[in-house]
């Protein structure tokens, strides 16, 4: 699904039974949030995405409660300025692997492929950053680090898995090397 407009939109969580991302693209820079519905009639939950050097690609994670078979959500562009996009239901497979640094701006989903041990995150930028777990169903399940601001947090990596980075700036995450 594709468009410049800001309305609700729908897509379709791959035919699998498991966790899926919304894999959110522009063609150029942009400031978004994106506004995804939740399970059982709760609020949306809302993700800044975001770019200033290149098209913004960065990864969702979408419930599965209840059987759901599509996911609603909207967009919201920063200041008015609307630039195109698409968003695709992908499975987890398209979240981004490493396994001794990645890096990124904003919101986004990677896959840890290394060992358990000491890393860092390193934020730059204004506001909080916040560095969570996620379980097999890709649900938040513990927050390994936060800071606000310039910041350089040590994390301790509990083994391979997804991760979520929450953030406003751009960040690198990095295993240490022993670790």
């Amino acid at each position: 699904m594709s468009g410049k407009g800001d309305g609700r939109q729908r897509v379709a969580l791959p035919e699998r039974r498991q966790p899926a991302v919304l894999v959110v693209r522009t063609e150029r820079p942009a400031h978004i949030t994106v506004l995804v519905d939740q399970p059982q009639g709760r609020r949306p939950r809302g993700y800044q995405l975001h770019s200033a050097d290149g098209p913004v690609v960065a990864r969702i994670p979408l419930s599965r409660g209840g059987g759901r078979r599509e996911a609603g959500f909207r967009l919201e562009f920063r200041d008015g300025v609307r630039v195109r996009w698409s968003a695709s239901a992908e499975p987890p497979d398209a979240v981004p692997e490493f396994d001794v640094h990645t890096g990124g701006q904003g919101f986004d989903v990677v896959r840890y492929r290394g060992t358990a041990g000491p890393g860092v995150l390193r934020h730059r930028g204004r506001g909080t950053v916040v560095l969570q777990a996620l379980d097999d169903e890709l649900a938040e399940w513990a927050t390994l680090g936060e800071g606000l601001g310039d910041c350089d947090i040590a994390v301790t990596w509990p083994g391979p898995g997804y991760y979520q980075v929450r953030a406003h700036g751009a960040w690198i995450l990095t295993r240490e090397a022993g670790g």
